[in-house]
C-alpha cells in the first residue's frame, strides 16, 4: 500500500512558508484566544468541574478546540515550538480531567444533560466530536510520541464500538467524521474493531425507515432541550441550532422550501439512499466531503470493488456538474451545501472552506488508493484556490463561505458562531507536508510542487526548489545509493513542460490548450517517470504558465458569455480595491491585453497580478482569488465579460 511521507519533509518554499509562518506563529494563538473568549475552553472546566458557570456555544464547539489541538500537534512534529506546546499541553491536562471513566466526552451533555447520551444523533453532534477528539489523539502521538492524549481517544473509540457496532440504523450520526477517525486510529493501532465499526457506520448511512418522522422528533427534541438550557441559563450562548453563517439578503428563490425538503428526505446528511447509492452529490458539501473521504480510506483498507466504483463515479460528477472554478463545493446557503446540477450561482454560491478542505483530503486519500494523478492535481487547485481564500494573510480573519462574486457587502471576518473553519484551515495547513510525496515499494511520487528538503532514509535525500505559483520552475535534486524511480506530476493546468536531467533533456510532453472548465483540466494530469542512477541528479523542469481565460459548462448559464481567468494553479479575480469605479459584474475585459505583473509589494509581498485593459481603454487589474478581501471591504467577481478571440497568451 502506499503512503504519504511526513516526518522527512520540511517545507521550504517561497509561497508557502510565509503561510505557515502565520499559521504557528500567529493563528494557532489567536484561535486559542478566541475559545477562551467565547467559553469554548471554559466549557471543558465546567464539564470538569474546574470552574462554575453555564455552558456557552452551539453544541459542537467542543470539536473547534480538538481540530486547534490537531493543528497544534502538527505544528509541534515539524518545528518544536514551545510557545504551542505550552498550549498543547494544557488542552492535554484539560481533557485528562474533562473525560468520563468510560470515554465520554461532550460538554453540551456533560453539562447541560449530565447521564443524557446519543440522544438526538441526527442533529447534535456528539459522534462528531468524538471524532475529532480521536484524531487529536492521533496527532499528538504522532507529533510528541507520547501515548497520554492516545489512551484517552482510544477509551473514546472503545466506547463507540461497544455502543455503534452493532447498532440499528437510527444511530447514524447526522454529521459524518467518526468514521474517518475510527479508520485512522486502527492504522495506528491495528485494532479490528474500529475498522469494523467504522465500516458499519457508513454502510447503515441512508437505511433509517420513515426518516422525516425520525428527524422530525429529533428536531422537536433538540429545540425542547434548547429551550430548557436558555431558561435555566438564561443565557444566549447556550442555543443549539442555527442554519448557516454569514448569510446575505442574496438568496436564491424558495431556498427555505428547498432546504425543508433536504432536511426530510434526508438528503442534506446524505441519509436519503445506502452509500454506494449516492454517486450525485448531494445535500451539506462538507458532510459529503467527510463521507467521501471515509468511504476512500474504507476502499484503501478492504479493496472493496464496489466502492471504488462508486467514488470515481462521483468524483467525475463532482468535478463535471457541481464544482465552482475555484474548486469550491456548495452552490446554496442554509444547507451549506450542493444545488442541482450545473446550478453554480456566483452570488449565492456558498462554497465553505471546511468544505474545500474536506475535498482536498478525500483526494489524498483517492491519488493515494489509485496512483491516479487527477487527484493530487485537484488537491493542487483547491489548495492555491478554495483553502488558502479562507485564512486572511494574517491569520487573524476568516472567511466562512466563499462566494465568487460580492456587491462589497462581505467582509472577512475576526471569528463566527460557527467557528469550525480557522481550526480546520489551521490543521491542514500544519499537516501540509504531508502531502508532498507518495512513497510505494517500487517508486517516489512528486505530488505537489512545494519548496522542501526530505530524508526518506537509507540515504536518499531530496531537495527542492519552486517558483510555483508564479513561475513554472522546479528544481529537484537527488540523492540516492542505488538506482530509483522518481515520477512527476504533469499539472492539467500546464499546456506544456520539459524535464531536464542533469542539464540534458530528457523528457517532454505538449497538450492542446483547454479552455472549458471541468473535470478534463484535472484527468488531462499525468506522470512522467524516470529512473535515476544511483548518486546525485538534479532534475529541472519547466512548465508553461499561460494566462487562460476559461468558459464554463454551457448548462452553467449564470457564466454564459463570461470567462474565467486563471494563471497555472490560480485563478484570479477582479477587485474594486484595484479597480476604483469599476463594477466588476459589468466590466468588459479585452482579451488580447491580459498579461502578468510580477513585482514586489503588491499586496503584503506577494506578487502577481494580471494587468490588463478594458474595453474603453481603461486600465484593469486581477488579482489571485485567494487574495481578496484582504485590505478591506471590495466589491469582486470572478467570471468577467471579455471581447476578443485570443483564448490564451503567455
Amino acid at each position: 500500500m502506499s503512503g504519504r511521507q511526513t516526518d522527512s519533509v520540511v517545507i521550504e518554499d517561497e509561497f508557502w512558508s510565509p503561510r505557515l509562518h502565520v499559521n504557528r506563529e500567529r493563528a494557532i494563538f489567536y484561535q486559542w484566544e478566541r475559545y477562551e473568549q467565547r467559553g469554548t475552553i471554559d466549557n471543558f472546566r465546567i464539564a470538569a468541574g474546574l470552574k462554575q458557570g453555564p455552558r456557552k456555544g452551539f453544541f459542537y464547539t467542543d470539536s473547534d478546540l480538538h481540530k486547534w489541538a490537531e493543528a497544534a500537534s502538527g505544528i509541534v512534529r515539524t518545528r518544536p515550538e514551545a510557545r504551542v506546546r505550552e498550549l498543547l499541553d494544557k488542552y492535554v491536562a484539560l481533557m485528562a480531567v474533562c473525560q468520563e471513566p468510560d470515554g465520554y466526552l461532550f460538554t453540551y451533555n456533560q453539562i447541560n444533560f449530565p447521564g443524557t447520551r446519543w440522544k438526538n444523533l441526527q442533529i447534535e453532534h456528539e459522534l462528531y466530536c468524538h471524532g475529532h477528539f480521536i484524531e487529536a489523539g492521533i496527532a499528538h502521538h504522532l507529533a510528541t510520541g507520547s501515548d497520554v492524549l492516545l489512551t484517552r481517544a482510544r477509551a473514546a473509540a472503545d466506547l463507540i464500538v461497544r455502543e455503534f457496532l452493532r447498532a440499528p440504523a437510527v444511530r447514524t450520526s447526522g454529521h459524518q467524521e467518526i468514521e474517518i477517525a475510527l479508520i485512522r486510529l486502527y492504522r495506528l493501532t491495528g485494532t479490528m474493531d474500529y475498522l469494523e465499526t467504522a465500516r458499519a457506520v457508513l454502510e447503515r448511512r441512508g437505511r433509517i425507515p420513515f426518516f422525516a418522522a425520525h428527524f422530525t422528533a429529533q428536531v422537536l427534541s433538540q429545540m425542547a432541550r434548547s429551550r430548557a438550557v436558555a431558561r435555566r441559563n438564561r443565557n444566549e450562548g447556550s442555543a443549539g441550532f442555527q442554519l448557516g453563517e454569514n448569510r446575505t439578503k442574496k438568496e436564491p428563490p424558495f431556498i427555505m422550501m428547498r432546504s425543508l425538503r433536504a432536511f426530510l428526505t434526508g438528503t442534506y446528511q446524505q441519509q436519503h439512499a445506502p452509500l454506494r447509492k449516492q454517486p450525485e452529490p448531494r445535500g451539506h458539501a462538507v458532510r459529503w466531503a467527510y463521507m467521501m473521504r471515509a468511504a476512500a480510506m474504507l476502499y484503501r483498507e478492504t479493496g472493496d470493488a464496489t466502492l471504488a466504483r462508486f467514488l470515481k463515479d462521483a468524483w467525475e460528477r463532482l468535478a463535471e456538474t457541481k464544482m465552482y472554478v475555484t474548486g469550491g463545493l456548495g452552490a446554496l446557503p442554509v444547507i451549506e451545501g450542493f444545488g442541482r446540477p450545473f446550478e453554480l450561482d456566483n452570488r449565492y454560491s456558498y462554497s465553505e472552506t471546511c468544505a474545500a478542505i474536506g475535498s482536498v483530503l478525500w483526494n489524498e486519500q483517492m491519488s493515494l488508493a489509485t496512483g491516479e494523478a487527477r487527484y493530487a492535481d485537484l488537491m493542487e487547485w483547491q489548495l492555491f484556490n478554495a483553502v488558502l481564500v479562507g485564512m486572511s494573510l494574517s491569520g487573524d480573519s476568516y472567511f466562512y463561505r466563499n462566494p465568487l462574486a460580492s456587491d462589497g457587502t462581505l467582509e472577512r471576518q475576526g471569528w463566527f458562531a460557527t467557528a469550525c473553519c480557522p481550526s480546520n484551515i489551521s490543521r491542514l495547513l500544519a499537516d501540509l507536508d504531508r502531502l508532498i510525496y507518495t512513497r510505494t515499494q517500487s517508486e517516489l511520487r512528486v505530488e505537489q510542487y512545494i519548496g522542501n528538503r526530505a530524508d526518506f532514509g537509507h540515504g536518499v535525500c531530496i531537495r527542492m526548489t519552486s517558483e510555483l505559483p508564479w513561475q513554472g520552475k522546479v528544481v529537484i535534486i537527488v540523492k540516492s545509493p542505488a538506482v530509483m524511480s522518481l515520477s512527476l506530476r504533469t499539472p492539467g493546468w500546464a499546456e506544456q513542460g520539459r524535464v531536464r536531467v542533469n542539464g540534458e533533456e530528457s523528457l517532454s510532453f505538449q497538450r492542446i490548450p483547454e479552455s472549458y472548465f471541468g473535470k478534463g483540466c484535472f484527468q488531462r494530469a499525468g506522470y512522467l517517470s524516470l529512473t535515476l542512477p544511483a548518486g546525485e541528479a538534479e532534475i529541472q523542469l519547466d512548465f508553461t504558465l499561460a494566462i487562460t481565460l476559461r468558459a464554463a459548462h454551457p448548462r452553467v448559464r449564470t457564466d454564459s458569455g463570461r470567462v474565467a481567468v486563471t494563471r497555472g494553479p490560480l485563478v484570479y479575480c477582479l477587485e474594486s480595491t484595484d479597480n476604483p469605479g469599476v463594477d466588476p459584474s459589468s466590466i468588459e475585459i479585452a482579451r488580447e491585453s491580459l498579461r502578468f505583473v510580477q513585482s514586489e509589494g503588491l499586496i503584503h509581498g506577494i506578487p502577481g497580478m494580471i494587468e490588463g485593459v478594458a474595453r474603453d481603454g481603461s486600465p484593469v487589474r486581477l488579482v489571485p482569488y485567494s487574495l481578496w478581501g484582504n485590505r478591506g471591504p471590495s466589491a469582486m467577481a470572478v467570471w468577467l465579460r471579455a471581447v476578443g478571440h485570443v483564448i490564451a497568451r503567455k
